[in-house]
């Protein structure tokens, strides 16, 4: 169980003869192993028209299209978390959610030697191939769904996978998408966000959080490894980044501007939250570095109402 019957090769759209040759092998394979039929194959190839284009490796994604009976296999489709590189180079994600779930690359496990990404459980980052240590001898295949692929990073996108495993049965050939969401800004923090910044631009009409607009002191690292500030004259404010403040109310990643974070909480980092995100302003972004220069906040709260997309300025100070 969770072990795929077989691989296709697709390593990406270029002369289509080619590739389509090399998906059309390991799909054979496939269907020998597995039982479907040439139609099938065809099928496959013929709805294969998505490129797997790799992008720059990024800090999370939201996985979805697993589509099974069982519960468990439907655990899948979440969010997952940048958690490092393999022996490799490539990057390998952690569940959000689900933290049993990992998604990482496997060069070569023992059934086949087709190269795929995998979602399965926690790989020995320090192996080169067969990196799920915990399935049985001579069979580290383990996964709960696979795309065959050469690109050094994760497929964005809507595309085939080879294999998507529901616990007691198997299909090929499932559409599921990998979104990367969240938006990136230019410029952003330097030095690794180890700087002093300066905030402007908070101005509601009844005063509240003037005091906002101020210098903030760089702190160090919160546990996914971004800078965190503290303001230098309201102390009690800070700004640090949360992949997802609260379910409901800021389900996406944002920096923010509240209260004293907690650097060792994956997420939700405001701790003292009972009831929503609490934040006095925020930047939705996938940036690793907080944003600088004018840019649209998309949240500026004013005591007893909200400033919806306002400009603010964040801006390097001599430290």
């Amino acid at each position: 169980p969770g072990t795929p019957r077989a691989q296709a090769k697709d390593v990406g759209r270029g002369p289509r003869g080619r590739h389509c040759c090399l998906f059309m092998l390991a799909s054979s394979v496939a269907c020998a192993l597995s039982g479907c039929s040439p139609g099938e194959v065809d099928n496959i190839i013929e709805e294969d028209t998505a490129p797997l284009r790799p992008f720059r490796s990024v800090e999370s994604f939201t996985l979805s299209g697993i589509s099974c009976a069982s519960e468990d296999a439907m655990k899948g489709n979440q969010r997952y978390v940048y958690q490092g590189t393999t022996k490799d180079g490539r990057s390998y994600y952690r569940g959000l959610e689900d933290t049993e779930r990992y998604i990482y690359y496997e060069t070569n496990c023992s059934l086949y030697p087709f190269g795929a990404w995998f979602l399965g459980r926690r790989p020995d980052v320090n192996l080169e191939s067969g990196l799920d240590t915990a399935s049985a001898p001579g069979n580290s295949c383990f996964n709960h769904a696979n795309i065959v692929s050469e690109d050094m990073l994760v497929p964005r996108g809507r595309h085939i996978w080879t294999w998507v495993w529901c616990g007691t049965y198997g299909y090929h050939g499932g559409v599921i998408n990998i979104d990367i969401g969240g938006k990136y800004h230019k410029p952003t923090a330097p030095s690794g966000g180890a700087v002093t910044l300066k905030l402007s631009g908070v101005s509601c009409d009844n005063g509240y959080g003037q005091s906002n607009n101020q210098r903030y002191l760089y702190q160090g690292t919160t546990k996914d490894g971004r800078a965190y500030y503290r303001g230098e004259d309201n102390m009690d404010r800070y700004m640090y980044y949360d992949l997802r403040c609260d379910d409901r109310d800021v389900a996406d990643g944002a920096w923010i501007l509240g209260r004293k974070p907690d650097v060792e909480a994956d997420f939700k980092l405001d701790r003292a939250s009972t009831n929503g995100c609490f934040r006095d302003a925020l930047i939705l972004s996938a940036d690793r570095h907080v944003p600088l220069g004018t840019q649209v906040w998309e949240w500026v709260w004013c005591g007893s109402y909200a400033m919806r997309n306002a400009n603010l300025t964040l801006e390097v100070e001599p430290s």
